[in-house]
């Protein structure tokens, strides 16, 4: 695909990617969670990652911190905060952000 086929908005997706993918880094390198992963869509991603039940305040404290690195990004705003996520077995160990692409306006 060259330049002129991309969808409207995705021209500077590889460097808006570079902040997803240390928000990421970050996470796995964070010894609270683990089963980190980063779903992207055409408009924006998932960030989930699994913490301890046992303890729900490092999992908010975890989750405060993920959120305010999608905050101070340059390309991504956060939508929305699920924690606990319930998975489809009913377990609410996960933890979900909805983040949505959302460069500076004179970069789009």
């Amino acid at each position: 695909m060259n330049a002129t086929q991309r969808p409207h908005g995705r021209e500077h997706a590889p460097a808006d990617l570079h902040e997803l993918a240390e928000i990421e880094r970050l996470l796995r390198s964070d010894g609270r969670c683990e089963n980190v992963r980063v779903e992207i869509g055409a408009d924006g991603a998932r960030i989930y990652y699994d913490t301890s039940r046992l303890n729900e305040h490092a999992r908010g404290s975890l989750t405060a911190s993920v959120a305010a690195e999608v905050v101070h990004s340059e390309a991504w705003g956060l939508a929305t905060i699920h924690d606990p996520f319930e998975l489809d077995d009913g377990v609410n160990v996960e933890s979900m952000l909805t983040v949505l692409h959302d460069p500076p306006e004179g970069s789009r």
